[in-house]
């Protein structure tokens, strides 16, 4: 068969899997700057004006690999002794999290309203408390009744740390960058998940949260950094001693906000994290607690941060949960009170959907997720009014997109960066089929590109389908102007479509005749490897192990080999279906969508370009371009090009057996 015309040929893959293309770029990890070679280096901050770095990585300290990454990226040395105080601090990283507690967390206060923040800025957080001895060293006397000097600095005030700040050119954390890190990127109250135990905390041993049991009391502080460290290498941000934080105690933001400390509102300065004196309750991430500022006890200390300066911003977020009630504040109280119930406003969609699903409940098995999307007000899965597609809601969110340079089959234009989604969004559960295609054709009397006979790859009318045997990757893949979406697989006498199987044979100008129609529009890019990865990391949407994919995704398995393959690179397991399957055959992901990783490959609304925008960037597609993006590997995909990173591009009028789409709506 003669090549198709203007694709980009990849090892293992026939040219005639059309346009699809894997095409260059040049891998810039980290801080990127051009030598007089014109090659990408790494650029190193400096802190020596004021540190000595102790740590330029911070490898397996750091649990959570995406942010081991942007430490890494950021050029920022990870673990730094500041020079004047001894102190020793850690790299917060900048990103987007949900700030307070949902209104049915045990111990949830209404002053704890649950909202988007983004911290747009990476800055530095020690790694413990202040402790006793780095007071002495910097004041020259010790406050605390107790003199231990590795015990955190008590019994200090917020207006008696302003002179320590002073001396060593520190300054405490905003209430948003405490919470943030105090989080390491959880929603559960508290860093090590839905309860503590004393083991991980000192805190008082008698009182209990959740499902957790009684432990030790010791009654006193502990010396810093002997209990857990969170996921982001951080100690004691649960227990030993309450902190003093920048902020005057307000009303949270009504509109979204970022880690600036809040300068009004009145008198009282927070202290956040809870102390060896309360129960587990007093120390939730989530708790806010208020002092006035002159006031010392036993019970408070503090923890230094400072400002790295020179970092690439992320864009801020906009509010999510809606609450009626206006928050107030209370001195730290471990009494057993009931939690207030802020109603959450829900978002109308009856303009356009038929709400069938309000909460997603066990559907979306990410539990965090599931809290931000209950606490958006919109509901989670809906029924389009005039096309019939169900969709899910999918909320706002950051992630690292594209893949690591030692991934397995990595590409160079899947350069890993970070990515925000700015906005929730509403994402078809599953791929548009034959019939809800059918029904947008029969009612608009469209015809495809292939049916118009619109000119691809030096063809005219149908699209490229399989010869009718697979007995080889190379010469399987045929053009043939009878193929279409009625018939895709002209060549194959035993194989027939039903309603219930994915539209294929469209092409990208199709997708979108049928988005512009009912008001839909494809997902971006950013979009759709956000909703496919679903909070994953991994190579694959489930994990790296290529096994575990049989009940998640229709791919080139031992049911597409049984009918004669001799190709070498295919998934180990048998999934059902050698060709199409219908449409949620398969397992749903963490966000419940279905068939992001295989079945077919899906149309995006990108022009492609090989070269990702900066880090940071926000989830609007790439304007124009000659061919349009497709994500996310399809039934005859091995598995290279099964990963999520994987990424593809096609011409306007590409169709073949093997690429259809999912609609997005926009809020």
């Amino acid at each position: 068969m003669t090549p198709a015309p203007r694709i980009h040929q990849s090892a293992s893959f026939h040219p005639a899997l059309v346009a699809f293309a894997f095409v260059a770029l040049t891998l810039a990890t980290g801080v990127a700057a051009q030598s007089g070679d014109g090659k990408d280096v790494l650029v190193v901050r400096d802190v020596s004006a004021w540190g000595v770095v102790l740590a330029r990585s911070p490898g397996s300290a750091v649990t959570d690999a995406a942010v081991r990454q942007k430490i890494v990226a950021s050029g920022w040395p990870w673990r730094v002794k500041d020079k004047k105080s001894g102190i020793v601090l850690v790299l917060i990283p900048p990103g987007e999290f949900m700030m307070g507690s949902p209104d049915w967390e045990e111990g949830h206060h209404r002053s704890e309203r649950q909202h988007a923040r983004v911290i747009r800025k990476a800055f530095y957080l020690g790694e413990t408390e202040v402790t006793q001895a780095q007071w002495e060293l910097a004041m020259g006397a010790n406050p605390s009744p107790h003199r231990r000097p590795n015990n955190p600095v008590d019994n200090v005030s917020w207006d008696d740390v302003q002179p320590f700040l002073q001396t060593t050119g520190l300054r405490l954390p905003s209430e948003a960058e405490w919470e943030y890190a105090c989080r390491a990127g959880t929603m559960t109250p508290f860093s090590f998940g839905a309860t503590l135990s004393t083991e991980q905390a000192n805190y008082k041993g008698s009182y209990t949260y959740g499902s957790g049991r009684r432990g030790a009391s010791r009654d006193e502080t502990v010396a810093v950094g002997t209990l857990g460290k969170n996921a982001w290498g951080i100690s004691d941000m649960h227990g030993n001693v309450y902190e003093w934080c920048q902020d005057l105690f307000g009303d949270y933001p009504a509109t979204g906000g970022d880690e600036r400390a809040s300068e009004s509102g009145g008198t009282r300065r927070l202290i956040r994290g809870g102390s060896w004196s309360w129960g587990p309750s007093a120390c939730r991430a989530a708790q806010r607690t208020v002092k006035e500022p002159a006031s010392s006890n036993g019970l408070v200390g503090f923890r230094a941060a400072r400002t790295a300066s020179g970092d690439i911003p992320l864009r801020a977020l906009p509010a999510t949960p809606v609450v009626a009630e206006a928050p107030v504040a209370q001195e730290s109280d471990d009494s057993q009170r009931a939690p207030s119930k802020p109603e959450v406003s829900a978002r109308d969609v009856s303009a356009w959907g038929t709400v069938l699903t309000r909460s997603p409940g066990s559907a979306v098995t990410e539990a965090a997720v599931r809290q931000q999307i209950v606490a958006s007000g919109w509901p989670w899965r809906v029924r389009d009014n005039k096309s019939g597609i169900v969709l899910v809601y999918v909320p706002p969110g950051e992630f690292e997109m594209g893949s690591p340079e030692g991934e397995k089959e990595h590409q160079a234009n899947e350069r890993q960066h970070p990515r925000v989604i700015q906005r929730g969004f509403y994402l078809g559960e599953t791929e548009v089929t034959v019939g809800q295609w059918r029904a947008y054709a029969k009612a608009t009397d469209y015809q495809t590109d292939g049916d118009r006979g619109v000119e691809f790859s030096r063809n005219k009318k149908g699209g490229y389908t399989l010869r009718g045997d697979v007995s080889a990757w190379d010469d399987t893949w045929v053009w043939d102007e009878k193929a279409s979406w009625t018939n895709p697989f002209t060549n194959i006498t035993d194989y027939r479509l039903n309603e219930s199987h994915p539209v294929v044979m469209v092409s990208w100008n199709d997708a979108k005749a049928l988005c512009d129609h009912y008001g839909f529009m494809l997902p971006s890019e950013a979009q759709f490897e956000y909703a496919q990865r679903a909070g994953s990391t991994t190579q694959y949407s489930w994990g790296d192990d290529e096994a575990s994919g049989v009940k998640c995704a229709n791919v080139f398995d031992e049911s597409l080999r049984k009918r004669g393959s001799r190709f070498s690179s295919f998934f180990s397991f048998d999934d059902g279906s050698a060709f199409l399957a219908p449409v949620g055959s398969y397992d749903a992901n963490r966000f419940g969508l279905r068939d992001m990783t295989g079945n077919v490959t899906e149309w995006c609304a990108d022009g492609y370009n090989e070269c990702y925008p900066d880090d940071g960037a926000n989830e609007s597609p790439v304007v124009g371009g000659a061919t349009k993006v497709a994500r996310g590997g399809h039934w005859y995909d091995n598995p290279i090009g099964s990963r999520v990173a994987r990424r593809r591009h096609g011409e306007l009028a590409a169709r073949t057996a093997y690429v259809g789409f999912r609609v997005a709506r926009a809020l």
